[in-house]
């Protein structure tokens, strides 16, 4: 026996990034780990800045919680990772989200290097879970 990563389906995050203001937060709906029992999360990231000048990132967050609907507040949120923007150019990253907690939501928030928001059309996520299996 040995043991090797088992990946589940990839799905979009319910959550909008389009035009999401500077230094605000938007979140996704509500994940239950409780029945997916990933062990870890892979997040995929496409973004556009709405200026030729920005230069900021889209932070990834989990705002997590033991018990459904009682997530965490802005100021303990778990940073995941960032997404550096590249002007009006579209950018992929993709970021890890090890050990879940049984339920979260994804919390992105844009942090502009001069004020701009996100592009009007081109930014999503996409989420899907990683466990192991024994072959």
């Amino acid at each position: 026996m040995s043991a090797k990563p088992l990946y589940g389906s990839r799905a979009s995050v319910a959550v909008t990034l389009d035009s999401l203001a500077d230094d605000v937060i938007a979140d996704s709906t509500e994940y239950d780990n409780t029945t997916d029992l990933a062990l870890t999360k892979i997040i995929e990231v496409n973004a556009t800045g709405s200026n030729a000048a920005e230069a900021g990132s889209l932070i990834v967050y989990a705002r997590e919680s033991l018990i459904t609907a009682t997530a965490e507040t802005d100021e303990n949120l778990t940073r995941i990772g960032s997404i550096i923007l590249n002007g009006t150019t579209a950018v992929r990253g993709v970021v890890r989200y090890d050990s879940p907690a049984p339920f979260f939501k994804l919390a992105f928030k844009q942090v502009s290097s001069s004020g701009y928001a996100l592009g009007g059309s081109g930014n999503s996520a996409f989420i899907l879970s990683e466990n192991i299996q024994d072959v």
